[in-house]
């Protein structure tokens, strides 16, 4: 307890003096109940936390509270870029989306185009591991429980660093609770102000960060093996994202061939998903295989493979449809402009030289 005046009388009093009038205030107090929280906001403070707490959190409101009050006495704006988002959905696990995911992501990084790669499983993701790289900070330091208090520096100093140029934000370690969906759509907002693209791989069984990611996503990319129970279950995984109201056309196939044996055709898939195959990767299994074991991706370590440049492909159709200066976004059907000025960009910078590992990796069969 404070002496002499409690932590109501006190706001009250520097809310009335010019000189701290408009200072940033949160009040820390054992009174957590509902009306307790209205007094406090009402009698000036910006925010309120009741104890008991964890330190991180109450770090991160009063950063957001300097942040916002920085903005205001510096004339800030809020910055205005806006990423395009693309998100990759297996249709179980196994169909190699993170692989797919990771591979364009490098690939349009190689290409010049600022990347963040987002790693949106509840529970471990394979993200870090498949490009090598130790998660030493994962999203689980974010307040994503209380969005209000993310800010786009702690994101920033989550992010980790790729050789490729990408940045990857690494998933949960899954000891907490999933985030709300709103948590998650401010992450996913104030992550497009850091990158041309954001790249979001997530689980098979959409959660609070998966659900949340293919509300808002521009596009999204479901890879599914050529084989019946996969394709079955990605027409099931169709009808689901339509009935929470996604367009069909913001929804595409991608048939990912994990082994030789998978030989499920555009055709039959087309019957089952009422949806044409975007891109069919063929199987690379060995070259999948010395890429984890390298830590680095396929599109870097083998880049002649034709696995490699369906991904590549891939990459190139995303910059086609990013945003021309002055322009409007294409839809995701429309075919790649070829006079395109950031695809021309990215072409020249791509395809301008073959990484020398890629020579240590034999062509996969052709079978």
């Amino acid at each position: 307890m404070m002496p002499r005046m409690d932590g109501l009388g006190l706001v009250r009093r520097l809310r009335g003096q010019p000189e701290t009038a408009s200072l940033p205030i949160v009040m820390l107090t054992a009174r957590d109940r509902a009306v307790d929280k209205g007094a406090g906001l009402d009698g000036g403070a910006d925010d309120y936390l009741g104890k008991p707490f964890e330190f991180p959190e109450l770090l991160a409101r009063v950063k957001a509270l300097l942040r916002r009050a920085r903005g205001a006495w510096d004339g800030q704006v809020e910055p205005t870029k806006r990423g395009r988002l693309i998100a990759f959905i297996g249709a179980k696990g196994g169909s190699g989306t993170t692989t797919v995911a990771a591979n364009v992501a490098a690939a349009l990084a190689r290409g010049g185009m600022s990347t963040i790669l987002v790693d949106l499983a509840a529970f471990h993701g394979t993200a870090a591991a498949v490009l090598g790289i130790v998660p030493r900070r994962r999203m689980d330091r974010l307040p994503l429980a209380h969005p209000e208090a993310l800010t786009t520096p702690m994101i920033e100093d989550t992010l980790l660093s790729h050789g490729s140029g990408l940045r990857l934000l690494a998933g949960p370690a899954g000891t907490k609770d999933d985030p709300p969906v709103s948590g998650v759509g401010a992450l996913l907002d104030r992550l497009r102000t850091l990158a041309d693209v954001i790249v979001a791989d997530l689980d098979p069984t959409p959660t609070g960060f998966g659900s949340g990611a293919l509300r808002v996503a521009d596009e999204v990319w479901l890879v599914a093996e050529p084989e019946p129970i996969a394709v079955g279950r990605a027409a099931a995984l169709i009808e689901a994202m339509e009935r929470w109201g996604m367009r069909p056309a913001r929804i595409s196939v991608i048939a990912n061939q994990t082994s030789p044996e998978m030989t499920l055709g555009r055709v039959e898939i087309l019957a089952v998903t009422g949806r044409e195959v975007g891109f069919a990767v063929p199987a690379m299994p060995k070259a999948c295989a010395e890429a984890v074991r390298r830590g680095a991706p396929v599109v870097e370590l083998a880049p002649e493979l034709p696995g490699a440049q369906v991904l590549t492909g891939l990459a190139e159709a995303i910059v086609g449809r990013l945003v021309p200066p002055g322009g409007a976004l294409a839809a995701v059907a429309a075919p790649v402009a070829p006079t395109h000025p950031a695809l021309a960009k990215w072409r020249t910078m791509a395809h301008g030289g073959v990484d020398s590992r890629a020579e240590a990796i034999a062509p996969e069969p052709q079978r």
